[in-house]
């Protein structure tokens, strides 16, 4: 493979692309403005929508008119295109709905566009108020622009109705595929990302419904999944547009009622599972029969049961077992901010406040910072007293610091120019107090994070080396297990997966290529400084495209058992 000019992770700013010049610009009251909006006389459209075997028929009419609107020139664009309803009726009679998939280059989600097509003039009508938005489109077919149609097959509401204590609310109306609607993608869609078929849900909003790592998703009659939270609804907020507030997640007052009547106001948060671009869903965990069992009242927050563990193993020093995520390795991740947070708040050296010389984790329970509560759909959420809550995961690629013992670490990034980091980098990089179990304080903001996150571009170039293809459909169950054995941890490769298996899904060939480049070849690229220095360094960097051909299989990789300070990093991008 040729070397190729290494854009790390560029985030593709859709809205700064293809802006006008600013000139002649009529300057229009605000209050004009919202009345027309109020008074625009909205049509409705009705559609039949193929199956998936006249989906697959049609695909052709479709592709064929593909490659005039690409420009060759632009390679982050990437267009993929099926037909997937007829039209009756109104002013689209007879035409033909496409659906439109664009991918770009690097850990941007993909954009979907919708059209009513006119395949006898190939005259193209971009549905604005059905695609992800007129200003994201940075190329393809578009002879015209309509936002007064309606068509009620294809309107994502904002909440949906399904749980008598819990809400509902939507996080992307543009989420990912089915993938059972298009040829590309003939997977069983149960077996993507962990994806369970709901087979009864209240809501008739959507035709079907399917869950996944703590999200709900709703799919529309032709394919597109638009991605929701559920979430207890004393979190429940919207903006004055109707939209989900996630603000109300990280800090909302709440009078504490404990058993024995005594009353109190605190500030709780929610956390988010995983990360990505957008805001994820809630964190939630299914407990098995005996960690229910294990849990009890211990009051109420607004009227609403919240419950803590009757008995809880003790643990060896402040590892945290990634590996085994389960309901007491939460409740001793948030003993680790309680005891991180305390630390400061006292003014003592972190470095050396031990766990030893404070209050046990059953002591820490007894303080009331943080609860679990009972969800509808029979999973629990941890609720953390705000101020012992970590902050929010938000980012990929992402640097893990594992340190035998509390230490205060140095980490620079050699890279030309830094196009987002978190926490700040500042001008002479991070420096963070890490912790055994992996939680992070960055001395700057004195906020927990599990990783630092980075993204820049580099005009240094690479070789992706010696390429291997998995089936699309075998990605999910083999690229973890490659993962593992290249040497990331349960959780790394989890983290790694939720981040990434969404965009390989978007991938409309076959098969995808892979290559894995390591330490050696990215330290040349995006040198690593880590002081003190770790005895055992892993960073991955992965490369990825679809291919309609079969090449080398799965190579058989080996990792040297982590011993010491070990710090890990991963990132990829699309080549």
């Amino acid at each position: 493979m040729k070397k190729q000019p290494l854009a790390l992770l560029l985030l593709l700013s859709f809205a700064a692309c293809n802006t006008p010049p600013v000139e002649d610009v009529e300057v229009v009251d605000e209050n004009e403005v919202i009345e027309n909006q109020e008074t625009e006389n909205l049509y409705s459209q009705t559609v039949d929508f193929l199956d998936t075997a006249e989906a697959l028929s049609a695909v052709e009419i479709v592709e064929n008119n593909r490659d005039k609107y690409q420009d060759p020139e632009n390679a982050k664009l990437m267009l993929h295109m099926w037909k997937t309803g007829t039209f009756k009726g109104a002013d689209y009679e007879g035409q033909s709905l496409v659906l439109v998939q664009e991918s770009c280059d690097g850990p941007c989600g993909p954009a979907f566009f919708r059209y009513a097509v006119d395949e006898a003039t190939d005259t193209w009508t971009l549905l604005s108020n059905y695609s992800t938005s007129a200003e994201a489109w940075l190329g393809g077919p578009m002879d015209a622009q309509d936002g007064s149609v309606n068509i009620p097959e294809l309107e994502v509401p904002a909440t949906l109705a399904g749980y008598d204590n819990d809400s509902v609310a939507l996080l992307d109306a543009f989420s990912r595929l089915n993938a059972n609607q298009f040829p590309e993608n003939q997977e069983v869609i149960s077996s993507m990302d962990g994806l369970t078929r709901l087979n009864v849900f209240e809501d008739p909003a959507f035709p079907m419904y399917f869950t996944a790592g703590g999200c709900l998703y709703g799919v529309s009659p032709d394919g597109v999944m638009a991605r929701y939270t559920v979430l207890p609804n004393l979190f429940m907020a919207t903006d004055k547009e109707g939209n989900f507030d996630s603000s109300v997640l990280e800090n909302t007052e709440f009078n504490f009622t404990g058993k024995d009547g005594k009353s109190e106001e605190k500030t709780f948060s929610l956390t988010a599972g995983g990360c990505g671009l957008a805001w994820s869903c809630i964190d939630t965990y299914e407990p098995t029969d005996d960690e229910m069992a294990n849990l009890e009242e211990v009051g109420t927050l607004d009227g609403r049961s919240v419950y803590q563990p009757i008995n809880i193993n003790p643990r060896e020093g402040l590892s945290i077992d990634y590996n085994n995520y389960d309901l007491e390795q939460r409740v001793y991740n948030a003993f680790d901010n309680y005891l991180m947070a305390k630390a400061y708040d006292l003014g003592e050296d972190p470095l050396e406040y031990k766990e030893t010389s404070v209050e046990t984790v059953q002591d820490f329970l007894a303080l009331s910072s943080v609860f679990f509560i009972k969800m509808d759909n029979g999973s629990v959420t941890l609720t953390y007293e705000s101020k012992y809550a970590p902050a929010a995961e938000c980012g990929k690629p992402v640097i893990y610091l594992y340190p035998e013992k509390n230490t205060l670490v140095r980490v620079k990034v050699g890279i030309e120019e830094f196009t987002k980091t978190i926490p700040d980098y500042g001008t002479e990089g991070w420096t963070v107090l890490a912790r055994a179990s992996g939680l992070l304080t960055n001395i700057a903001d004195k906020l927990n994070y599990p990783y630092l996150f980075w993204e820049g571009t580099s005009s240094e170039t690479m070789d992706a080396g010696t390429t291997w293809t998995l089936a699309k459909e075998d990605v999910s169950t083999k690229l973890p297990k490659a993962l593992l054995a290249m040497g990331l941890n349960e959780k790394e490769s989890r983290d790694f997966m939720e981040f990434w298996q969404p965009k390989l899904e978007a991938v409309t060939d076959p098969y995808i290529e892979f290559s894995f480049v390591g330490k050696e070849v990215m330290d040349q690229i995006a040198p690593l400084t880590i002081l003190p220095a770790p005895d055992q360094v892993l960073r991955l960097f992965m490369f990825y495209r679809g291919t309609t051909t079969v090449g080398l299989a799965m190579p058989t990789y080996k990792h040297e058992a982590r011993h010491g300070f070990t710090a890990v990093e991963w990132g990829g991008i699309l080549y």
